[in-house]
């Protein structure tokens, strides 16, 4: 089933390069080789309030849903999109409490991002 975020969520994107630094002998400085890209990781932190469709408390329990999953999740959204990330897995979560505010909840969680990796076995019957 598709889950949307609470609307007072935020996200925030890191990613690092893959490089490999090489000291010079008899100068200064080093060689830097760039392989290529670490994956995505992506904060989230936001509030679960309760609104007329659904309370607080609704919004975290299917939050922990997802987080129970033991696999990628597909995500959807410009956010995401843009940055060619079509799936994460989610690597951390918490939740809070606010003293006296029964009706909002804080939450946050590290995503990292997923690309899926195929392996492709030949036929063995192809050659026959």
């Amino acid at each position: 089933n598709d889950f949307v975020l609470p609307p007072a969520t935020l996200f925030s994107f890191r990613r690092s390069k893959n490089i490999t630094k090489t000291n010079l002998l008899g100068n200064n400085g080093t060689v830097k080789e760039i392989f290529g890209f670490d994956d995505w990781v992506i904060d989230v932190k936001g509030l679960a309030v309760d609104t007329p469709q659904s309370s607080a408390r609704d919004q975290i329990i299917a939050i922990k849903e997802w987080e129970e999953l033991a696999s990628a999740i597909s995500v959807s959204g410009k956010l995401f999109t843009t940055k060619n990330i079509h799936a994460v897995v989610m690597d951390d979560y918490k939740e809070e409490s606010i003293q006296g505010s029964p009706g909002i909840i804080p939450f946050s969680m590290t995503l990292t991002s997923d690309d899926a990796v195929e392996l492709i076995l030949p036929d063995v019957n192809e050659n026959f």
